[in-house]
């Protein structure tokens, strides 16, 4: 099981962004469902559980894109039977979870990963590289790796777009687009791995 805490970042001088969080997820058709939705936990801060690698990664990708969380992901056992609401959870996946959050606050691409398994710093090293990625990345070049994504092509995506299919090459080359998305299904492998 894998058990997602998420903290604001500057906290403190900005407004309260959990509302937006929910909205934006909530908006998002791409995202699988969690086990159990984000729910705040104190301040600033939600935590959802999940089951599947792909929900999981959706979800941090989208985050990481909007720049103002810490994002903490532990993976491991969490206490039968789950209670309805995420918060309400134990076992070492949520403590798990707190670590990793704790961590993010410090760690690149604001993200961290607690597990036992022996693709643990793998994972984490790969998560913090693309979610650097994923927030670095500008809006139009992000627009473009989405279209590419659902599978226009890059003549097909400049003609949308009323700009030139050199542009679009070099935005997917620059944003690193291909590469961050096979980093993502390779994740997506090890994860499963790891949650056994």
């Amino acid at each position: 099981m894998f058990v997602m805490t998420v903290d604001q970042r500057n906290s403190s001088t900005g407004q309260d962004l959990v509302p937006q969080l929910h909205s934006d997820l909530a908006g998002n058709s791409n995202i699988a469902s969690p086990l159990r939705p984000f729910q705040r936990t104190a301040g600033d801060e939600v935590q959802a559980v999940f089951d599947d690698p792909n929900g999981l990664l959706e979800t941090a990708l989208v985050l990481a894109r909007q720049g103002t969380w810490h994002i903490g992901i532990g993976v491991g056992a969490v206490n039968e039977p789950l209670p309805a609401n995420a918060r309400e959870g134990n076992g070492q996946a949520y403590r798990n979870a707190r670590t990793a959050v704790e961590r993010a606050k410090r760690s690149a691409g604001h993200i961290a990963f607690e597990g036992t398994g022996r693709f643990s710093e793998l994972i984490e090293a790969s998560l913090q590289l693309v979610m650097g990625l994923e927030e670095d990345r500008n809006d139009s070049w992000q627009a473009i790796g989405e279209l590419y994504e659902q599978g226009m092509t890059q003549i097909e995506i400049a003609t949308h777009l009323q700009t030139y299919q050199s542009a679009v090459s070099r935005a997917l080359r620059q944003g690193r687009w291909q590469e961050t998305r096979r980093m993502v299904q390779e994740l997506k492998t090890l994860l499963a791995e790891e949650n056994v």
